[in-house]
């Protein structure tokens, strides 16, 4: 079971056969074998057809969170008043899509997109038929399996499949393609959401996206992509030093990637940068019209503008993030004190789903700039965990939590803590390749050493031959028009060194 477990976590890519390397030049494939593929060759596969699959998928799995308009509905319908049962299934799908994302990685990183977003479907499927049999028979059990395990397990593969060939297919532009996936997961939710109510007959799609109130954890806002900063000479700028930085973490195995420091530093940074945004979009709707006694009209007529720039390599993903938690810290620290009005609430809205959603796009851009593309499915599956979970244990944790000035101002201290923790755990994520691959641990500011912990390495065989290696010198020049004979004793430089090659005493006595 051990070495089970350990080969699992071993990523090691096999070549392609030929007909394989054919039918990738298509964009549609039959698959005539476990291992062989047969192309269609009507349409020649482009990479931007696959950024649209992408968005599209990603458009699917935003439905996911769409499922908490209909909780209210489906206790009426089951258990005849609104008893919060059916709320748990929602719980349950974000636990076990987190769980699946996490897993899956390795299987999707050896057998490739196609493959993950397969099952994806068939578990999807599976889902959705178990839980249309639970509305049919008015049996939860069938719910929670169905939506709950096949659907939150589906569509957290689904996730890291679209997310493993977005960031492989688009190395110039990651950041633009990882925002237009998630922009997408957002307008599936509302989409969803739209749906779901219109079926329900309870005003059509005009009433559900002007009342919050129908979707209590979701928070959306609108924006305009601005794409700057974009450079599509990604391979122009490319410095050596970059190149063996890249070298560097390709040769990274996976179980050296999750057990780094810098993984665990990154994932602390990353829930502490998603956590508020869960918690005070929950609570939007009650704290300004309990606390202020503001309309829901009012808090719907707000906008934000979003700025989305692209960035690399990892160094300027720690800058942005830095930028982010920063932005919440500055805001939570303003809120945390007594004059606390609702324009600042507000504005603290704006704040913690402009740094949720932000964190959610660059987090898939620093995994793969910081693990390499190999690896980047399952790190960016096992950092999903955070999102998945924090859903589940906020919708848990602060269920009949009750919304006042006092308790909304002691939920904003604690989460400040929060956030100062994840700002902290930030600085230690190093995005060099002295820190980072130096044999022990190793942390610097500014080119200046701050922590060095140098490991004990034993000697093996390999090191022994390099300590055997020989260090030619160049001979000396001999005028073009000589042609006498030089005896070039290169040697005697290795001799004087206290380093005798074996070869170099054969060499002299056929000399002399």
């Amino acid at each position: 079971m051990l070495r089970w477990l350990v080969q699992y976590w071993t990523v090691t890519l096999g070549a392609k056969s030929t007909e394989e390397l054919d039918a990738e030049h298509y964009l549609f494939v039959v698959a005539t074998g476990l291992h062989s593929v047969a192309s269609v060759n009507c349409v020649a596969f482009n990479r931007w057809y696959l950024l649209l699959t992408s968005c599209l998928a990603m458009l699917a799995a935003g439905t996911l969170l769409a499922f908490s308009t209909l909780y209210d509905a489906l206790d009426v319908y089951m258990y005849g008043s609104q008893t919060k049962t059916s709320v748990t299934v929602l719980y349950q799908a974000y636990i076990w899509m987190g769980l699946s994302a996490a897993i899956s990685g390795p299987f999707i990183e050896r057998r490739g997109p196609r493959i993950g977003m397969t099952v994806a479907t068939m578990l999807l499927a599976v889902g959705f038929t178990l839980a249309q049999l639970a509305v049919t028979t008015k049996a939860q059990l069938f719910l929670t399996i169905g939506y709950g395990f096949f659907c939150g397990g589906g569509f957290g593969m689904a996730i890291v499949s679209t997310m493993t060939a977005s960031q492989k297919w688009f190395p110039d532009i990651r950041g633009l393609t990882a925002g237009l996936c998630m922009c997408s997961f957002g307008a599936g939710t509302v989409a969803g959401a739209n749906v779901y109510k219109a079926f329900l007959n309870r005003g059509g799609f005009v009433q559900v996206v002007t009342d919050v109130r129908n979707i209590p954890h979701v928070f959306w806002t609108t924006g305009n992509v601005r794409p700057l900063l974009i450079r599509f000479k990604f391979s122009s700028v490319v410095t050596r030093t970059d190149v063996h930085y890249f070298q560097q973490v390709k040769a990274l195995s996976l179980v050296q990637c999750i057990c780094s420091t810098d993984f665990f530093c990154m994932y602390i940074a990353f829930a502490a940068s998603i956590i508020p945004a869960m918690v005070f979009s929950s609570e939007f709707v009650a704290i300004n019209t309990k606390v202020f006694g503001q309309s829901v009209d009012v808090i719907n007529a707000s906008k934000v503008q979003g700025l989305m720039c692209y960035a690399n390599p990892a160094y300027a993903r720690k800058i942005v993030f830095f930028f982010i938690l920063s932005a919440q810290l500055g805001s939570m620290a303003a809120l945390s004190s007594e004059n606390m009005t609702f324009e600042s609430v507000r504005s603290l809205s704006f704040t913690y789903v402009f740094g949720s959603g932000g964190s959610m796009a660059l987090i898939q851009c620093f995994v793969t700039d910081m693990f390499g593309v190999y690896h980047a499915g399952t790190m960016y599956g096992l950092v999903f965990t955070c999102w998945s979970l924090r859903s589940a244990i906020v919708g848990y944790g602060f269920a009949d939590f009750q919304v006042t000035r006092v308790s909304f101002r002691n939920q904003m201290q604690w989460m400040l803590v929060v956030v100062v923790i994840g700002w902290v755990a930030l600085l230690f994520v190093r995005t060099n390749s002295v820190d980072r691959f130096f044999y022990g641990y190793k942390y610097s500011v500014c080119g200046k050493v701050v922590v060095q912990i140098a490991f004990h390495r034993h000697e093996t065989t390999n090191d022994k031959d390099h300590d055997d290696s020989l260090t030619i010198l160049a001979p000396p020049k001999v005028p073009p028009a000589s042609n006498d004979f030089v005896l070039w004793n290169g040697y005697d430089h290795v001799r004087t060194s206290g380093v005798q090659h074996p070869q170099a005493r054969q060499d002299i006595s056929d000399t002399a």
